[in-house]
């Protein structure tokens, strides 16, 4: 969790928690489970995590057993297409080359009023995604940066 592309997903999700409650969070692109886990740790909420990595998945069901988080976290093998559900908050530290092309998909999982906090992104790929996810309908209504690192999040109009 000390990348700066992760730290800065972990700070907005912390952040949209104390703001409003989410009773689920979900994860796309979970990796080792972190963002899920920072949620579960910051709320009482639910969190459905996915990852196209079956290796990722392993580790990231092993450490939510690890935690005593098990309960609270549904992780799925596979992309954002094992996820029907919409959520009041979604999180992807992802690469913009796969959040580019994701966007109609991970966009329709942000429950109206919902946010979407991305990660993974450098800052000169800034508008690439910005265009990609407001042609989804999602505002854009922050972007903090660390190093060379951006975090954009939005929000789908109520």
């Amino acid at each position: 969790g000390q990348h700066s592309s992760t730290a800065l997903a972990a700070r907005a999700i912390e952040r949209r928690l104390v703001e409003t409650s989410h009773p689920l969070l979900l994860d796309v692109g979970c990796g080792s489970g972190i963002l899920s886990f920072v949620a579960l740790l910051e709320a009482p909420l639910r969190v459905i995590a996915c990852d196209t990595d079956e290796e990722s998945v392993t580790y990231t069901r092993e450490n939510a057993q690890a935690l005593g988080l098990a309960e609270r976290a549904d992780i799925r093998h596979g992309g954002v297409e094992v996820i029907p559900e919409t959520a009041s908050l979604v999180v992807a530290n992802i690469e913009t080359p796969v959040l580019v092309p994701m966007a109609p998909a991970l966009a329709a999982r942000v429950a109206r009023g919902g946010a979407l906090v991305l990660s993974g992104i450098l800052i000169e790929q800034r508008e690439a995604i910005v265009r990609a996810y407001t042609a989804e309908g999602l505002a854009l209504e922050r972007a903090d940066t660390e190093g060379a690192w951006i975090a954009p999040e939005f929000r789908r109009p109520v």
